[in-house]
């Protein structure tokens, strides 16, 4: 259980960083694809891209976003620490297009690994706690994700 408890107290600190859980947050769920099994909902600052398949991944799926700009992963159940395979760059920035998607007017495009929830955050739009620290899970003090 320890992958899941490390997961547990990063969900936690992602929202010390970045809350997102208070009362009048912005939440808006953009897509929920029965087909790809797969859910994309904005909450406060943050989109978090959930994929449920339980075999199907996905190159270069394309999610809607309300802002331009770019896009950097805060936290992904993929990564080591939670059990996972790490097949995504933890350090990626990710680019908006000027194409809508998902009723939303620009768009990224991502890899979705099967039975994993993804977590972005708009680079330059600090918060809060500007950094979201990785020491509580890893014990590794000198890497961060914002």
């Amino acid at each position: 259980y320890m992958q899941l408890n490390n997961f547990d107290a990063a969900m936690h600190g992602l929202e010390e960083a970045f809350p997102f859980m208070h009362e009048g947050a912005h939440e808006y769920v953009s897509l929920k694809n029965e087909y790809d099994k797969m859910i994309v909902a904005e909450r406060g600052d943050l989109l978090f891209i959930f994929n449920f398949h339980p075999s199907n991944s996905y190159q270069d799926y394309r999610v809607g976003t309300a802002q331009s700009g770019k896009y950097k992963v805060v936290l992904d159940s993929d990564w080591l620490e939670f059990g996972g395979h790490q097949r995504n760059n933890r350090h990626a920035v990710l680019l908006s297009s000027d194409q809508g998607a998902d009723g939303r007017p620009y768009s990224i495009q991502v890899y979705s690994c099967s039975r994993t929830v993804m977590v972005l955050r708009r680079v330059g739009n600090r918060g809060r706690g500007a950094r979201l620290s990785r020491e509580s899970t890893t014990g590794n003090a000198d890497e961060f994700c914002y």
